[in-house]
């Protein structure tokens, strides 16, 4: 499918199936409130090589805090499993930015699927997922006796320790806003990252610590986020680490913690009354440069590079933390 205007159709009515398929935005832009879609066969691409698209992502407008709604449409967290941009080197990959602008700031987006962007995201509120995905298994019928003589749960399956790793690429990450999480079997993110306006990013999961994992049900469609500590062997052996490989910029208040799993591998600057800590084995390979009031602190964790502070910037490592210059 190929736009030809702007907004030419209502894309809330669009709806990507099984295995989904391509909406060529054709230099063209949309914006919805959800996506409609099913699986990573979901893709929106530009195939225009001269005009850039934008697809933007508002929330739901109507939210209702029932307990037992299920509606889609009236729910704060939302999901998205399929592709923005082209994956087939032999198509053409135009420039595609995605915003997301949420008007409350207890609207979540999730990206399960991955990105392939010549082109920028764009966070101004809410929290906003990058992750993996768990393994889709066929739905069990099965009554809870034979399930329990199967060792399965009844329904929908779901193994914690059976993830599918997901990659996310784009020119800038501008987080303006809300927060950003970089969370479970996420194997790469390419890009450099820009936090202000107190934006708050979280990048990698600790085994034995206390995360916010979102999920999306492919039975029912709807996103949960729920605080999990993973602690189980096999859980813990399933975490993808994820390479981080860009640069970073702290603006305006902004925070990040670089935990567990991550590794970023680039030069990382901080202004302003900005925060950075590095903990849990995480690793830095980049340089440091924080002036104002910026504070980073590395606790058992690693920086492979120098480090220049100035003003009432000041740079801790604590609890073993090791740094190497080079």
């Amino acid at each position: 499918m190929q736009l030809n205007a702007d907004n030419q159709f209502n894309p809330d009515k669009l709806y990507f199936g099984f295995r989904g398929g391509r909406l060529d935005l054709n230099g063209h832009s949309l914006s919805f409130h959800r996506i409609q879609n099913t699986d990573e066969g979901a893709m929106i691409v530009n195939h225009n090589q001269d005009k850039e698209s934008t697809v933007t992502i508002t929330g739901n407008k109507d939210i209702t805090t029932t307990g037992n709604n299920n509606n889609l449409d009236s729910k704060k967290e939302i999901a998205y499993n399929g592709w923005f941009g082209e994956k087939d080197a032999t198509k053409t990959n135009g420039r595609l930015n995605l915003n997301y602008q949420p008007e409350e700031a207890d609207r979540t987006l999730l990206l399960s699927g991955g990105t392939n962007l010549n082109g920028n995201i764009t966070q101004t509120n809410g929290k906003l997922f990058f992750s993996g995905r768990p393994t889709p298994h066929a739905y069990n019928h099965l009554g809870s006796g034979w399930s329990k003589m199967e060792g399965i749960p009844q329904g929908e399956i779901v193994w914690d320790n059976d993830w599918i790793d997901r990659t996310f690429k784009a020119e800038n990450f501008h987080i303006q806003g809300g927060q950003a999480v970089v969370s479970r079997n996420v194997a790469k993110v390419e890009g450099d990252w820009h936090l202000s306006n107190h934006a708050q990013a979280v990048f990698g999961v600790a085994p034995h610590q206390s995360h916010t994992i979102c999920t999306r049900s492919d039975w029912t469609g709807l996103t949960s986020c729920t605080e999990k500590t993973i602690t189980d062997d096999k859980v813990i052996a399933s975490l993808s680490k994820t390479d981080i490989r860009g640069n970073v910029s702290l603006a305006d208040h902004a925070h990040l913690n670089l935990t567990g799993l991550a590794t970023l591998n680039g030069n990382l600057s901080a202004g302003g009354d900005t925060h950075y800590t590095v903990t849990r084995n995480a690793t830095q390979n980049g340089n440091l440069s924080l002036v104002g009031n910026a504070q980073a602190t590395f606790n058992q964790a690693t920086l492979n590079g120098n480090t220049s502070a100035s003003d009432n910037a000041s740079f801790n490592l604590s609890n073993n933390a090791v740094q190497t210059a080079v």
